[in-house]
């Protein structure tokens, strides 16, 4: 059938050009890819002589598209003009409507110890205890098959509809054309996150690594954190989508470090939104059960806070619920 459609319609190209500074990432990806799938046309993308199946979300993804990169979109088929002409006003909509992830803008500080520098992901400022990142494996008997497993995945991340939530389920949609089978799945999504390392789309890794473990908790096999009843600040490398929004409610977390990860991750902007203060900083030296400050308004961690630190951070958590309050109770001012 594509022969023929190659065979008998003429090719319909245009040049396209990345213009938000957040780059052609996995979010707008995802709905470029859903209206391309509900066309009836051939969709390709090229890029520097590569061309890709604009139906495949994990092609055009490895395609790694910054801003300013230009690509040639092409339809082909019956209607492949009208097709081209939507697809193209639905690009130029995604990269008008980005919102660009700034860098927050650290505050000065007056504290009296060493500070370790880090990347604020999440403003807030917090006392407690270090706990690294720990998992244990719970296996369950269980009788899904891998079809099963996957249609419960896929409900699930329909239920919850969010732009992340629906981008992993169009990168699932997309795994399943070609796994058979859990084992074959892990291949894929290994093949595909290794084409993804060292891009710009390298945080979105943690999002193949979130579907794979949501597929294996259908057939039983369930990663759980290890946490604390006390009140607690997580330190680890990075962190999946789903993990964030089961710390959200969890009330003894106090705040998150992380290693390995970018502000621009599904990580991160979920940090952002459940306001859990975070912080992107190389912590290798914080011991476990160690007590700090974590300051993500002047980005910082303070490893060995002195009583005089403490008194600092207190008043200036104090300024900042202060000023959360007014600016609440002014909320409907123009």
């Amino acid at each position: 059938m594509q022969f023929l459609t190659y065979l008998f319609y003429k090719a319909h190209p245009i040049t396209l050009t990345v213009s938000s500074s957040n780059g052609f990432h996995l979010r707008p990806i995802a709905q470029f890819v859903a209206l391309s799938k509900t066309l009836a046309s051939s969709v390709r993308i090229t890029l520097r002589g590569k061309s890709v199946d604009a139906k495949n979300i994990s092609a055009i993804l490895a395609l790694s598209l910054e801003k300013g990169d230009s690509f040639t979109l092409t339809t082909r088929g019956k209607n492949a003009l009208s097709h081209l002409h939507e697809l193209q006003t639905l690009f130029e909509t995604l990269m008008r409507d980005e919102v660009e992830i700034k860098t927050l803008k650290k505050e000065k500080h007056t504290y009296k110890t060493l500070t370790l520098k880090g990347e604020s992901l999440a403003q807030g400022i917090v006392i407690g205890e270090v706990v690294h990142y720990r998992t244990q494996t719970h296996q369950s008997q269980n009788n899904l098959s891998f079809e099963e497993a996957i249609k419960k995945s896929l409900h699930e991340l329909t239920q919850n509809p969010n732009s992340i939530s629906l981008a992993q389920k169009e990168l699932l949609l997309s795994l399943r054309e070609k796994a058979q089978n859990i084992l074959q799945l892990e291949s894929l999504i290994t093949q595909e996150s290794h084409r993804l390392k060292g891009t710009a789309h390298a945080s979105k890794i943690s999002d193949y690594a979130d579907i794979l473990q949501r597929v294996q908790r259908h057939l039983g096999v369930e990663e759980k954190m290890i946490l604390p009843q006390t009140p607690f600040i997580l330190v680890a490398d990075d962190l999946l989508p789903s993990q964030i929004e089961f710390l959200s409610t969890y009330p003894p977390l106090r705040g998150i470090i992380l290693q390995q990860t970018s502000s621009t991750s599904h990580t991160a902007i979920l940090l952002r939104a459940c306001g859990i203060a975070s912080l992107l900083a190389d912590a290798p030296l914080l011991n476990e059960h160690q007590t700090i400050i974590l300051d993500t308004y002047a980005g910082v961690i303070l490893p060995h806070p002195s009583p005089k630190d403490r008194e600092i951070a207190q008043l200036f958590q104090d300024k900042k619920t202060q000023e959360n309050l007014i600016a609440h109770d002014k909320r409907f001012e123009s």
